[in-house]
């Protein structure tokens, strides 16, 4: 959630939260910054504060410290491994790798989207069991082709993955338990399907199907390469991606920024000078009890008392990617330019997508 709880007409300095550079605007939402010493301005992309080449070039969100991380433990095993065994880096080996892991890679580039979204799915690997039991048996006993039978696989996890999906999102149950039990019953099926026996003879056009090469890849290795590529520009680059990290991270973070605006709007409904505000709206007997709570001091309370109605009147309130529209729905009559303030932290990312949405708007 993104708030824009103030709007002006003028063209004075912005108001940003305490330790954020200001900006100032020669028109609408074309923010400019003004250099160190005050008397040059800067244009283009909004950065924080970074006079330091680290500052400047490390991540500075908990998403992108993680990510990084996550880059730096891969380069220190690539080496720690290319230095102490023979012929690690060689182009043969990288792509063996990969085509030995690619059923992995597949689940794991599956269990992305779920973790992104704030899930978690312990039956991937059985789900993939069942569903592969089903295709070979199909094939092999059944005389089906290989494109029916790999049919039967998607099928099998479609129907695992929707039991999964209404437990969930329908019956509000906990993800790890309602996968942990899918995990158990489709290892269940797949042994009871197969009488715990191995299954053999495979048709020669699916196996080389999925045992080719291309110019000497693997065409597991190349599936592998094009779907992670895929995925990560469906998350990155995707309103379907933002979506999904929006829903991940946010039913605590939703209702902390809520929190937040609604103790801004408190604190400012508790101070005499905007009670005639409160009287036009209807809102006047609030301010006897805002005013006296915040003599005692009592902040969490005064802002439990600012009712929906209330927030969506002061504040413009939704997703990173809503927010311009809005602004420009609702102000876009009567103003010139916004100052654009949120009473809790964003990340980087998300301060440059606002932007982005204000110029484009």
């Amino acid at each position: 959630m993104s708030t824009i709880p103030r709007c002006r007409r003028s063209f004075g300095q912005s108001s940003l939260a305490p330790g954020w550079p200001d900006f100032e605007s020669p028109g609408p939402f074309e923010p400019k910054r003004w250099s160190a010493g005050g008397d040059e301005p800067v244009t283009g992309d909004y950065t924080l504060n970074s006079p330091g080449f680290l500052q400047r070039n490390l991540p500075h969100s908990r998403r992108g410290k993680a990510n990084a991380l996550t880059i730096l433990a891969a380069i220190a095993i690539t080496i720690i491994l290319s230095t102490t065994i023979p012929h690690f880096l060689r182009l043969g080996n990288i792509l063996n790798i990969l085509e030995q892991l690619s059923i992995l890679g597949f689940m794991s580039i599956g269990m992305t989207f779920v973790m992104v979204s704030g899930g978690i799915d312990l039956s991937t690997y059985t789900i993939v069991s069942a569903g592969s039991v089903v295709g070979a048996t199909a094939m092999v006993s059944g005389g089906y082709s290989p494109l029916a039978g790999c049919f039967l696989m998607v099928l099998v996890g479609l129907a695992f993955g929707s039991i999964n999906g209404v437990a969930i999102a329908f019956g509000r149950m906990i993800p790890f338990i309602v996968t942990l039990s899918t995990m158990v019953v489709a290892q269940g099926f797949a042994i009871w399907f197969t009488q715990a026996q191995s299954i053999s003879g495979l048709p020669d056009s699916y196996v080389d199907a999925i045992s080719g090469k291309v110019f000497d890849v693997p065409i597991p290795a190349i599936i592998i390469i094009a779907v992670a590529v895929i995925a990560g520009v469906i998350l990155d680059r995707t309103q379907y991606g933002r979506w999904l990290y929006l829903t991940g991270t946010n039913e605590a973070e939703i209702q902390a920024a809520t929190q937040a605006v609604k103790a801004q709007l408190a604190f400012y409904a508790s101070t005499p000078a905007y009670k005639p505000v409160l009287d036009l709206h209807g809102w006047g007997d609030l301010f006897s009890e805002l005013n006296t709570l915040s003599k005692r001091g009592e902040w969490v309370q005064m802002a439990d008392l600012i009712p929906a109605d209330m927030l969506d009147a002061f504040a413009v309130t939704g997703k990173i990617a809503e927010i311009p529209a809005k602004v420009v729905e609702r102000y876009g009559g009567m103003v010139t330019r916004v100052s654009f303030y949120a009473p809790y932290r964003m990340d980087h990312h998300s301060i440059q997508e606002l932007l982005a949405g204000f110029r484009a708007s």
